[in-house]
This record gives C-alpha cells, sequence and structure tokens, in this order.
C-alpha cells in the first residue's frame, strides 16, 4: 500500500487531507501517519507544507481557495475510497498492536462502527451509509485495492434472516450467550428467533462481601469485579440478572456466596434476583452467613431440573431450615449442608470473657502510635462493634499515656515491659494481630481466594516487623510468632499452649534430597 501512495500523489494527498480533517495537532498527526502508512511514504517538511496549504483552503496549485475542504474529497468518488483504504490501514496497525487472541469478532465490529464513525466526522455524515462503508472497508482489509471497481447494481444481498431457519439453528447454536444477546439486540425478528433457541452455559457465579461483587460468567474474560459495593450492587446484580434470566437458558451450576452479615442489604440483593419465571439450572452452591436467603433463592429454580444443592454456612437456624426442607426444590434435589464455626466470634468472645488479655489487646494497639479515633475504629473492626465502649477505650488510653496498666498508682517507666515480660500477654497481641489479618482477608474480595497463600505468608512478615516495633525487637523470633499466627489463623486459640520443647523442627534443607526433588518438580518457574 506505500509504494501505490507513493505512485499516486493524488491518492496520498487525500490521505494527507483526510488526516487534517481529523483535527490533531500536526506532531501527533504526522506520527499516526507514519505509523500507519510507513515511514518513508512522505517527509515532515512535506507533510507540514501540505497542512499549511490545507488550513488556507488550498488543495493544490489553484489561487482559488476552497471554502470547505471536506468537498474536495466529498466530490470526489475515488478521494473517498482512498479514505476508506486509510482507515483499513489504521485498523491494520490496531489489529498488529494487539494480541491477537484477544481481538474478539464483536470487537472487530465495533471498531468498524467507530471507523464510519471517524469517516462521516472528518468528512460528512450523509456522504456514505454504513453499508457501503463497510462493503469497501473489507475489500481493503482483504487488499483488493481496486478504486474503480464497481458492484453490481442488480445483483441481490440477502438478508441474514432469509437463510433457511435449520442454517440460522447451526449458526446460534455456536454463539454463546454473549454473542447470543449482542446478535438479538440487531432486530425484532432476530431477537425472537434468537431467544426462541436454547443455550446451555458452563457457571455463573455472584459473590458479594464487605467490599465488593464480583461476577463471573464462567467464559474466558467475562468476569468484572464492581468495587465499593454499597453503592453499585444493584448495578451488579442487574448485570448478572440480564444474563441468568436470558429466556431458555440452561444452566450447569450457579455459584451464589454473600460473605456480608449485613441482613438488609443481603434482602435487597436476593430480592433484586427475583423473577417471573423459574431458572434452569443443574447445580446450585450456597454459601452465607446463614441460610436466610436461601429462602428466596430457591423458589427461583425449576424443581426436578435441580438435581444438587450444596450450601455452606456458618450458623444454622433450625426455624428456617424447617421451611427450607419443605420447598419442592429442596426435596427433589441431593443436597448437602456444611456449617462452619465463625473462628473470629470465638476468638471475640475470649477477650470478651478475659478482660486482661482484652486490656493487652488495647495497650497493644496503644503502642502503634495512632490517634486515638482511628485505633478505636481499627480496634472495633477487628475484635467487634460490642466488645468494649469508646470511654472504656478513651479511659485506658490515657492510663496508659501516664504509665499506668491496672490499679497500681505507680506508674511503669516504659509500659511496653508489661507485654515484654508476660508471654501470655505477647500471645494476646498475636491473636489481635490475627483478627486485623481476618479483617483485611474479607476486605479482599473473595474472588481472589487464589492469592490466599502468598498473603498470609507477607502479611505474617509484616505483621511481625510491626510486632518488633510496637513491643522490641529482642522480645519473639520469628518462626515462634509465626507459629502463634497460623495457630491463631486456623481457629486454635489455647492462650495456655504450649510447644513440645524437646520436639526437633527440621530446616527444609535437611529433608532428603529425593523428596526435594520430588517437591521442587510440582513447583512452576516462578515458585522455584
Amino acid at each position: 500500500m506505500a509504494e501505490f501512495l507513493k505512485k499516486n500523489p493524488i491518492a496520498l494527498r487525500h490521505c494527507v487531507l483526510y488526516e487534517f480533517l481529523q483535527g490533531k495537532p500536526i506532531e501527533e498527526a504526522f506520527f499516526d501517519f507514519c505509523e500507519t502508512v510507513g515511514k518513508y511514504v512522505i517527509k515532515k517538511e512535506s507533510f507540514e507544507f501540505w497542512f499549511d496549504k490545507f488550513f488556507w483552503g488550498i488543495f493544490d496549485d489553484a489561487i482559488e481557495r476552497f471554502a470547505d475542504m471536506r468537498d474536495i474529497l466529498r466530490n470526489d468518488k475515488q478521494a473517498l475510497r482512498t479514505c476508506i483504504i486509510y482507515e483499513s490501514l489504521v485498523y491494520k496497525r490496531l489489529e498488529k498492536n494487539i494480541n491477537k487472541r484477544f481481538l474478539k469478532s464483536y470487537q472487530k465490529l465495533v471498531y468498524r462502527f467507530s471507523a464510519h464513525r471517524n469517516f462521516r466526522k472528518a468528512i460528512g455524515d450523509d456522504v456514505m451509509d454504513y453499508r457501503e462503508f463497510d462493503f469497501l472497508f473489507h475489500r481493503f482489509l482483504n487488499e483488493e485495492f481496486d478504486l474503480n471497481y464497481e458492484r453490481d447494481e442488480d445483483k441481490k444481498f440477502s438478508e441474514l434472516m432469509e437463510m433457511p431457519l435449520d442454517v440460522m439453528r447451526n449458526i446460534v447454536e455456536y454463539l454463546d450467550i454473549f454473542d447470543r444477546i449482542s446478535l438479538a439486540r440487531t432486530s425484532r425478528p432476530l431477537k425472537t428467533f434468537v431467544e426462541d433457541q436454547k443455550v446451555f452455559h458452563p457457571k455463573m457465579i455472584l459473590q458479594v462481601d464487605d467490599s465488593a461483587v464480583y461476577i463471573s460468567y464462567g467464559i474466558h474474560n467475562r468476569a468484572k469485579l464492581y468495587q465499593h459495593w454499597t453503592s453499585v450492587w444493584k448495578e451488579a446484580v442487574q448485570d448478572f440478572k440480564a444474563v441468568l434470566n436470558y429466556p431458555k437458558l440452561h444452566l450447569e451450576n450457579l455459584t451464589i456466596a454473600l460473605y456480608t452479615d449485613s441482613s438488609t442489604l443481603i434482602a435487597k440483593i436476593t430480592d433484586e434476583l427475583l423473577s417471573n419465571y423459574q431458572l434452569h439450572v443443574k447445580n446450585l452452591s450456597f454459601e452465607a452467613y446463614s441460610m436466610d436467603p436461601l429462602l428466596k433463592i430457591l423458589p427461583l429454580l425449576t424443581p426436578r431440573y435441580l438435581t444438587t444443592i450444596n450450601v455452606l454456612v456458618q450458623k444454622m437456624d433450625d426455624t428456617v431450615m424447617d421451611k427450607v426442607i419443605e420447598l419442592e426444590q429442596w426435596k427433589q434435589a441431593a443436597t448437602r449442608v456444611s456449617v462452619i464455626p465463625d473462628v473470629d466470634l470465638e476468638m471475640t468472645e475470649i477477650l470478651k470473657n478475659n478482660p486482661i488479655a482484652l486490656r493487652h489487646c488495647l495497650l497493644y494497639e496503644f503502642l502503634q502510635g495512632k490517634s486515638i479515633e482511628e485505633a478505636f475504629s481499627d480496634f472495633c473492626k477487628a475484635v467487634r462493634n460490642d466488645v468494649i465502649k469508646k470511654k472504656s477505650f478513651e479511659f485506658w488510653f490515657e492510663k496508659f499515656f501516664w504509665g499506668i496498666f491496672d490499679d497500681a498508682n505507680e506508674p511503669i517507666a516504659d509500659i511496653r515491659d508489661i507485654l515484654r515480660n508476660d508471654k501470655y500477654a505477647l500471645r494476646a497481641c498475636i491473636l489481635y494481630e490475627s483478627l486485623v489479618y481476618k479483617r483485611l482477608e474479607k476486605n479482599i474480595s473473595k474472588s481472589y481466594r487464589f492469592w490466599k497463600n502468598e498473603l498470609v505468608y507477607n502479611r505474617s512478615y509484616s505483621v511481625y516487623k510491626d510486632f518488633c516495633k510496637a513491643i522490641g525487637d529482642d522480645v519473639m523470633e520469628f518462626r515462634k510468632f509465626d507459629f502463634w499466627f497460623y495457630r491463631f489463623l486456623n481457629g486454635e486459640i489455647d492462650l495456655n499452649f504450649e510447644m513440645d520443647k524437646d520436639k526437633k523442627i527440621y530446616e527444609l534443607m535437611e529433608i532428603p534430597l529425593d523428596v526435594m526433588r520430588n517437591i521442587v518438580e510440582y513447583l512452576d518457574i516462578f515458585d522455584r
């Protein structure tokens, strides 16, 4: 194409004029032009020369100026086609710069619409309709550069809906649900036809937690994270519902995970999911703190088509369960219910029932050096709002400031010694840090669970540094700290537990070499 423009100076000038009409700065226009047609097609001086001429309404050596430079292109069929060639070259440049695996057919369609929109914006809305533009655009993409080519006007162009029905069904059968939705939006007859065809979809996931709503549609690159979910949950659920309620959708797996204890918002979300007809879902996975939302979700699903129900909750309410088992969906499906205890609540109860351990945690928060407002907010987030009142919190912060930990009148020179000299106090501080970590974990979307192991390790070492900074570098070695941190994270919260001192702790490199080789064999290159 570069050679064609070099040998055809008028066509080249038409392309330069088309670039001029885009309204870009000359530096940007020259850069884009060279990236599109080649660096050696025109020199910068010549490019600037013609830009200057176009600015004054001059296209060639004629003295008479044009009132509207667009008329140069609008009144010349070959000039218009040259501009479409230029747009096809812009598209090819885009295609080279994007990984072809991610340049989907719908993205190509969007770009063609965008190219036609740019074309009309530069030259005029009435200069060429989309169908003719698209025809020429495809010809030039296929390197058919004959500017004099004329279509046979008597030749009949068949519409998509004129295809035989069995051919149409075969086409639609190979489209995923999103392509079908896009196709249905093109015309009413297609909408009626497409929505009348069954679609079998692998899985859909709706996950709600305290910071975000995560939606996955079970197709590569079809997932979305809606952050700050208290303000966007409705948009997220409506997007999810738009696909879930697609006519004649048959869904293999549906996962609904509600990781928030806000009953009001859970009620709003489940109400938003309500539908006028039952959904064809084969396998349901439901995760939440309680069974209550399941009373609204199960009636949305078609009995008998639903074959398995897996439920994972933190607490079981017999009254709610009695209502659930009476639902037809529950009776017809194979069910499995797992109840996992709320370890965070158990940890909090230990602090509520142990005022000295609670005060150790308060002192540890005091030693972080935060303002009292920030410290109280963080403390409540970690151990729940009902553990200590703000007045009591402020009372003890003031005591600690004067070096007093209990009712003794004599101040302590270094208040850190209260913790440093008491192994149970140190363990209470690590328990508190494990609660802070669990709060952090909740605030990270559950969709990122595959980061969990790395996150725990990094958090463990980071917390250890904060721990040493607050209490002292020599108070506990990392190995011992890490041991207690992991125990508390795993729900083992016995502060009186003592490690077997005679038990040998092996270093990694003390493992036999053949075992080490087997371990390394299963690591990818980054883990190695």
